[in-house]
């Protein structure tokens, strides 16, 4: 008896998920086409939206031909420009928008430090990467999975990630002052 309201309910919830499935698809592309034609694109009909693409401001990213974008989840307030021929891999982050450490409060203030990221022609960018502020990535480069890229990337290089190490320090007398008068965010 339990194998046949198993097999029962397998036969009716079936197109029910299925459907949920397809709705869902959907109104993703219907979103992606109205991100389309909010995107600076050189020709909207060769730029390829596939899954939940979000961008922040996409009239501030200039797109080239042939581009291919799956899943992002982008920031674009500072600007992004994309050549030709980029291929971003699923989950790929971008942000040209970061908070202020060197503001009037601790952690940092409510003021946001604003850089455009640069991509040129014929990149390839594997699944989940992060793009900080300010990155500039050159011609012909590829970005391996999983890095978290900022600052130059050179023509052609290939790029993953590597061991954290330090980048900078903070102003401490400026911190312990700030902590001190008792600004926080």
């Amino acid at each position: 008896m339990k194998r046949l309201v198993s097999s029962l309910l397998r036969w009716l919830l079936w197109p029910a998920v299925y459907f949920t499935q397809w709705a869902g698809q959907q109104y993703q592309t219907v979103r992606n086409d109205r991100l389309r034609r909010r995107l600076n694109a050189a020709a909207p009909d060769t730029l390829s939206l596939a899954g939940a693409v979000h961008i922040t401001c996409p009239e501030n990213c200039t797109v080239g031909r042939g581009v291919a974008i799956h899943d992002a989840e982008w920031n674009a307030r500072g600007g992004i420009t994309i050549g030709n021929y980029v291929h971003f891999g699923a989950r790929v982050t971008i942000l040209t928008a970061s908070h202020n450490y060197e503001g009037d409060e601790v952690p940092y203030d409510a003021t946001f430090v604003v850089k455009p990221v640069i991509i040129e022609d014929n990149v390839w960018i594997g699944c989940d990467v992060v793009i900080a502020p300010g990155t500039h990535i050159e011609e012909g480069a590829v970005i391996a999975m999983g890095a978290v890229i900022s600052g130059h990337v050179p023509k052609g290089a290939i790029v993953g990630s590597q061991k954290w190490r330090i980048l900078k320090h903070r102003d401490m007398d400026k911190y312990e002052a700030i902590k001190a008068a008792g600004k926080f965010h």
